[in-house]
Order: C-alpha cells, then structure tokens, then sequence
C-alpha cells in the first residue's frame, strides 16, 4: 500500500532525471542538476533558501499547488512573481 508523506508532498526532485535518463535514445547524454529555490514567505519571493532561516521557505510542488488550488488558497498577484 502506497503511503504519502506526512505533509502530502510528493515532489521528488530527481523524478524528471530519472525519467529523461531512462528514455530509449538518450545514450551517453548528461543529465544537469537544477539548483532548488523555495518560496520565502518573508518577501514573497522564490530563491535559493537561506540555511539560517528555513522555517522562512516553503517547498512548493505540484502536489502542494493542487492541495492549495482545492483548499480554495489566493494565489498570489502577477506582481509578486519573478
């Protein structure tokens, strides 16, 4: 039986990679890592978390998004997007 985790964030942040690097014809291409930005609740902003204040940063993935949207959340003004 499949469980979700505590927070029902299913993101895994290599699931794209691991995809794109089992597909027939990819051969001997690389793979690149993205660096993982977060959503700071201090300035609205997404970017790079600050180690020294994580609990500033929320981890947003689809799953989170689509909770969000069904909860009936506001998103957030065009303007407030990078």
């Amino acid at each position: 039986q499949a469980a979700a985790h505590p927070d029902d964030d299913l993101y895994d942040g290599d699931h794209g990679r691991y995809v794109l690097q089992n597909s027939p014809g990819i051969g001997s291409m690389k793979m690149l890592s993205f660096v993982k930005v977060m959503y700071d609740i201090t300035d609205n902003v997404m970017k790079v978390p600050d180690d020294s204040r994580l609990d500033d940063f929320i981890s947003i993935s689809g799953s989170k998004m689509r909770l969000l949207a069904r909860n009936g959340a506001v998103p957030c003004s065009a303007t407030d997007i990078p």
